[in-house]
């Protein structure tokens, strides 16, 4: 399953970038965490509820940072584990100057989706998936604006 799309900033891109490529800024933009579990410039670690009702329990979710290219690409890794489930993300990100401030054009694919998961009707992950980029997003550009 493949997503894609554009997140436009006011600020320009030379302050997004020290932001947006730093896992501990990624993972503090994230909102209803129940707990962080690591916190580093290329990894963070976290227990999260899933906004899914299809899944139960808790889901342990680490984000690395596998590669950068400094001043405006890089390449994330989410990988989540739950009760009888699991599933790797691998997010794509540039970063564009864009009229008055910057633009972040993504990529995301579900790699790998195991056990429970499987089972969910691909309409169903979709919306859910959908939802959860938008909710980060918007916790991505509420943090930018605050500080």
């Amino acid at each position: 399953m493949q997503f894609e799309g554009d997140k436009d900033f006011p600020l320009p891109a030379e302050q997004v970038w020290p932001k947006i490529s730093d896992a501990r800024f990624l993972v503090d933009s994230l909102k209803n965490l129940e707990q962080v579990l690591l916190r580093e410039p290329d990894v963070a670690e976290w227990r999260v509820k899933p906004a899914a009702s299809f899944i139960s329990g808790t889901m342990d979710t680490r984000l690395e940072i596998t590669e950068r290219k400094p001043p405006d690409e890089m390449t994330v890794v989410l990988a989540s584990k739950g009760i009888g489930s699991s599933s790797t993300t691998v997010v794509n990100l540039k970063l564009l100057s864009h009229e008055t401030g910057s633009r972040i054009h993504w990529q995301a694919e579900i790699t790998q989706m195991t056990g429970l998961l499987k089972m969910i009707p691909k309409g169903l992950i979709q919306a859910t998936a959908r939802k959860v980029i938008e909710d980060v997003w918007a916790g991505v550009e509420e943090r930018l604006k605050s500080e």
